[in-house]
């Protein structure tokens, strides 16, 4: 970490990774989206969590490393995560957002958010059915490769059969149908 990213965080009291962590679930708490109607403003850019947190100013090198260290930090499997209290789901999205200019000029900008969210149709949307559409997307583009392969050499079918079979066990064990608890 630079030396100046590191006066900035201990400025604002937030010099250990635990501090900012607990800082950021604060803020994510604070606007929390309740339904799926309020993401497009509960939903929090790294941007705007590093300004509420240590406020604006600072030069390219600290801003991109405090990117870096929020982007890291409120990832699904960051930090931030294990510090919010049960009952909350951390997740993020992609949404259009409007900046206007100091000369008033509007300009439309695809940008990631953070949010936390204790109720269950939002963290679906946002974070369980993306998951299991990104798991399909996978089994699909294995399953075409795979075929196209058993095209190109016969042979690998027999090869094949058993490690599909071992893929169906391991799906069925991990994720039983209608018993996730």
């Amino acid at each position: 970490m630079y030396p100046d990213t590191y006066r900035t965080l201990k400025t604002a009291n937030l010099g250990s990774d635990q501090a900012l962590a607990l800082a950021l679930a604060s803020d994510l708490k604070q606007h929390e989206v309740t339904d799926l109607a309020q993401v497009s403003e509960g939903g929090r850019s790294i941007d705007e969590m590093i300004e509420t947190l240590v406020g604006t100013g600072h030069g390219a090198l600290v801003h991109g490393e405090l990117t870096q260290i929020v982007s890291d930090m409120t990832r699904p499997s960051g930090l931030v995560k294990t510090m919010l209290d049960d009952g909350y789901t951390l997740c993020s999205t992609r949404l259009r957002r409007i900046h206007t200019d100091d000369n008033g000029d509007e300009t439309v900008a695809l940008a990631t958010v953070r949010f936390v969210t204790r109720d269950d149709r939002v963290a679906e949307r946002f974070l369980i059915a993306p998951m299991f559409e990104s798991l399909e997307g996978t089994v699909q583009r294995v399953a075409d490769r795979v075929e196209e392969e058993v095209q190109r050499h016969p042979q690998l079918a027999a090869r094949v059969a058993p490690m599909i079979s071992r893929l169906h066990g391991v799906v069925q064990r991990q994720l039983p149908a209608g018993d996730i608890q």
